[in-house]
């Protein structure tokens, strides 16, 4: 049984739920049901938590008290709780104000004001371009693939997350931005427009007569409409097998992953969500329609979270094959709890498993043909002749239609 504590009332008590995942502060008096002669019964778990978080409200009565100057007490709330979240050490977990929101979701869906690129974070932690956006500002002052983000604003923001440095360059439309690029041995300090930013996250052509290739980005924007766009096109065009590019794809959308697979794949699972206690939470399914076409896919240490869903589907169905080099290994599931505000808590609560029942945080997917790019070449810039990685998902494809 419970232990109780009995907790003497000198005014009134605060008493903390949560609610959404977070945390609420409410105040109740010595009328409230259950107090007598100022007295409350309260639970041991309501008492630690009382004595848990009754620091932070000290903090605030003293800042109301002492600080010498005018504040922002909204700011105060919304600060403890960012501060709060990021005690988890997850870099996936983040709270949103509202307009902070709002913003990723106009960058979600692949209109926002920005510089145009698409960026992600390296082995040591630097913001790397991996795309620039066609007619974007960044493409107009020069910006490439590859590029290191060291500095912005006068800020150095090496080792700083992946969205932090995102919200610094993001601004009002019209406005500038330095931006501070490390390029191989040169470094770079570039003056950009921020503007609004219309971001493709499908490219497509044909390689040759018989063999089509699809890039896609990101799992997110015009996806799902690209790719369905993209399929139809090479079939029109003739194509007999065909190159799934992954490579730099960081994630996006589980959902939109999943209607993307569904093309690709047999009848079957394509994923698993298990959380933490390991009960399934929920799943996706393909249908017998198959594209069924050979296939490759390339991949990278940048294929990360919703573009590993894609890859070790297919790989674990056999319905191509995985060339290029071992992925991020990104294998869990970020949900949103909104608060009455607007406000949002995104919240990593579950991993993902393959139809295999593979679950690879951490480790990534081995490809089944591995090849290195020329550590010489930039990998963003290099052309279809001169990547290693492509060249043997065409020989592949190409031994596949002979036999």
């Amino acid at each position: 049984m419970m232990k109780k504590i009995t907790v003497i009332i000198l005014a009134c008590v605060l008493v903390l739920g949560s609610f959404a995942g977070g945390i609420f502060v409410g105040v109740i008096g010595s009328s409230a049901a259950g107090a007598q002669d100022n007295r409350i019964t309260v639970s041991q778990q309501q008492y630690d938590l009382l004595t848990q978080y009754g620091k932070l409200e000290g903090t605030r009565e003293t800042i109301a008290q002492s600080y010498y100057a005018d504040y922002d007490d909204q700011m105060l709330s919304e600060y403890a709780v960012k501060g709060m979240v990021a005690a988890l050490g997850d870099p996936y977990s983040a709270y949103y104000t509202a307009e902070e929101y709002r913003q990723r979701l106009e960058s979600d869906a692949g209109n926002y004001v920005g510089i145009g690129v698409q960026v992600s974070l390296d082995d040591d932690s630097i913001c790397t371009v991996t795309t620039v956006f066609e007619n974007s500002p960044a493409m107009e002052a020069g910006i490439l693939p590859g590029d290191k983000i060291v500095g912005v604003a006068g800020y150095d923001v090496r080792g700083q997350s992946l969205n932090d440095v995102v919200d610094q360059i993001k601004g009002e439309s019209g406005t500038d931005v330095q931006i501070i690029l490390r390029r191989g041995e040169e470094t770079l300090e570039l003056t950009v427009a921020r503007a609004e930013v219309v971001a493709s996250h499908v490219s497509y052509r044909m390689l040759d007569d018989e063999i089509g290739y699809i890039e896609i980005t990101g799992f997110t924007g015009d996806d799902v409409t690209g790719f369905t766009q993209a399929i139809a096109f090479l079939q029109s065009s003739g194509a007999k097998a065909l190159v799934l590019d992954l490579r730099y794809n960081g994630g996006g959308y589980v959902d939109d992953a999943a209607q993307i697979a569904d093309v690709l794949l047999p009848e079957g699972k394509i994923y698993t969500l298990e959380n933490k206690n390991g009960d399934t939470t929920g799943s996706a399914d393909s249908d017998k329609r198959c594209l069924g076409l050979p296939l490759a896919v390339l991949v990278n240490g940048y294929s990360a979270s919703a573009s590993e869903i894609v890859a070790g589907a297919i790989q674990d169905y056999g319905a191509g094959v995985l060339i290029g080099t071992q992925t991020f290994g990104k294998g869990i599931v970020q949900s949103p709890f909104m608060f009455k505000d607007g406000s949002v808590l995104m919240l990593t609560t579950e991993y993902y498993l393959t139809p295999n029942g593979r679950k690879i945080h951490g480790d990534g997917l081995a490809p089944d043909i591995e090849v290195e790019l020329d550590a010489s070449l930039n990998p963003y810039l290099i052309s279809d002749e001169e990547d290693a990685q492509l060249q043997a998902a065409m020989n592949h494809l190409h031994d596949q239609l002979n036999d």
